[in-house]
């Protein structure tokens, strides 16, 4: 059997002769054959992804795919090889593809989204974002990355909620800290942005760009307390 695998053509694609086996019997062995060939192929594609071997990647998850079109690590694998080729209508059916087989696969939901965005469909990344996010109240990423495209429509408050769900699901997260600065400070909350990005740095001391912002927001607190 291993022989048969290494050949790189399923079993279950290999003609068997009848009447050799029993009915039930063979109906089994070639499905657990057929199962064999899936893994050998998602493990090919794992090998070649390690290997930097792109395309030998997505050809053996694509094979993988088709043995299991329930494989939704193998079809989100293809889709981020495929997206990190520049092939992004073919990312989007792959991360599809993984999103059908576990519709609560936060991750391919993000990069669903990110690929949509990428594309100029904001609203349907939105969509895919805020999946991500109804899925796993806890993914701070998905979270930021809903907030950041609710900001390019300046759909403000939900922005800011974006963010603050991120900061909920982990409080630790300068980024969120931040692009929540960024929206108060644009919304002219001075006091309230200045919190955020003194919150941002306190996590990280070496954020440049809260650094910044920080001081451009105090001193147009400062003019503004002064009636400039």
């Amino acid at each position: 059997m291993r022989q048969l695998l290494r050949s790189g053509k399923p079993i279950a694609h290999r003609p068997y002769q009848k009447g050799l086996l029993g009915g039930a019997l063979a109906i089994a062995l070639l499905l657990a054959a057929h199962q064999l060939g899936h893994h050998f192929y998602v493990e090919q594609g794992r090998a070649a992804e390690q290997a930097n071997q792109p395309d030998q990647a997505i050809a053996a998850y694509q094979i993988a795919i088709q043995l299991n079109p329930w494989d939704a690590y193998s079809a989100y694998n293809l889709g981020s090889l495929l997206e990190q080729q520049g092939h992004l209508d073919a990312a989007i059916a792959a991360y599809q593809k993984a999103v059908q087989a576990d519709d609560r696969y936060g991750f391919a939901y993000q990069s669903l989204g990110q690929v949509l965005e990428r594309q100029g469909k904001l609203e349907a990344a939105i969509g895919a974002y805020q999946k991500a996010v109804d899925f796993d109240p806890q993914f701070a990423v998905a979270h930021i990355v809903l907030g950041d495209a609710l900001k390019q429509q300046q759909r403000w408050d939900q922005a800011i909620a974006a963010y603050q769900n991120a900061i909920q699901a982990d409080p630790k997260f300068a980024l969120a800290y931040h692009h929540l600065g960024i929206v108060l400070h644009r919304q002219g909350k001075l006091a309230e942005a200045i919190d955020a990005y003194r919150q941002a740095i306190t996590l990280d001391q070496g954020y440049t760009a809260a650094h910044r912002n920080l001081q451009q927001a105090i001193q147009q607190l400062s003019r503004s307390n002064n009636g400039y």
